[in-house]
């Protein structure tokens, strides 16, 4: 059953070396990180051949800052024959791009941590095999957020007292296979706890999302979430007195599964 997926906690990147502007840019402390968003892939076995060819470049890369220091991206794969993904990164004003991490192959989402807060960054991604690198995908433009707290935007809204900041990105393809609208999702809240996403039009709903208080029940607050879509999505949602997020993944082509996550943030007072 495809079914919307958490965020996987596990560190795939690597801190930035050397004299990138980007990383000078941080806080001296900070570790930049490329975590995946996707579930690894099954390990394949590794052939002794190098491919013949490299592999063909992504497409359609997305992407929001969901912290200070924090952005997820989306993109889509082209490629059948990558054993990995190399993600790069630069400040706006840095003629170069470096890389910030690698990804498994099939891994099209990912959180990068550890940023400068209140940046505006360029990112791209290039698929990569035994024979070399693909080319890059679109760069997208990304400005981190400069402060923790929730404040509502087109494509943010603030629940449960304004502690918790709900935020997606789709990606989709037409009928032939070519890359569609993609992007950041609007969001509306509704009341206190709840609110709804859409993509393409305002009188079109994508998704529900509430964040329920269930302190006194588990010491946890609750995501939970519907949708009438069937495209590709990456909701993220941040616990912004925390600075915690939990990102969920729902696959191209596949019924937008419910999210009925109970254990989501561990930060009850």
């Amino acid at each position: 059953m495809h079914s919307f997926t958490r965020a996987v906690a596990r560190t795939l990147g690597a801190a930035l070396v050397g004299t990138c502007a980007i990383a000078a840019a941080a806080a001296a402390e900070s570790t930049i990180t490329v975590t995946a968003i996707d579930p690894p892939p099954a390990a394949a076995a590794e052939s002794a051949v190098a491919p013949a060819l490299t592999p063909t470049s992504p497409t359609n890369l997305v992407g929001q800052s969901v912290r200070p220091g924090g952005v997820v991206l989306l993109w889509r794969d082209r490629s059948t024959n990558e054993s990995s993904f190399i993600v790069e990164g630069k400040l706006a004003s840095d003629p170069t791009f470096s890389q910030l991490g690698t990804v498994s192959a099939n891994v099209t989402a990912v959180t990068i941590n550890g940023l400068p807060a209140g940046s505006d960054l360029l990112f791209r991604v290039r698929a990569s095999n035994a024979s070399g690198a693909s080319g890059s995908t679109n760069a997208v433009a990304v400005t981190t957020l400069a402060t923790s707290g929730c404040v509502a935007a087109d494509n943010a809204m603030c629940l449960q007292n304004s502690e918790f900041r709900v935020q997606a990105l789709f990606l989709t393809q037409d009928a032939t296979g070519a890359d569609g609208p993609s992007g950041e999702a609007r969001a509306v809240k509704l009341v206190s706890d709840s609110g709804y996403l859409w993509f393409f039009n305002d009188s079109n709903i994508e998704a529900v999302v509430k964040v329920l208080n269930g302190c006194a029940i588990n010491s946890r607050f609750w995501v939970f979430a519907g949708g009438l879509t069937n495209v590709r999505v990456v909701l993220t949602v941040t616990d912004t007195v925390a600075g915690a997020s939990e990102s969920y993944s729902n696959p191209q082509s596949h019924a937008f599964q419910p999210i009925q996550d109970t254990e989501a943030f561990a930060t009850c007072n």
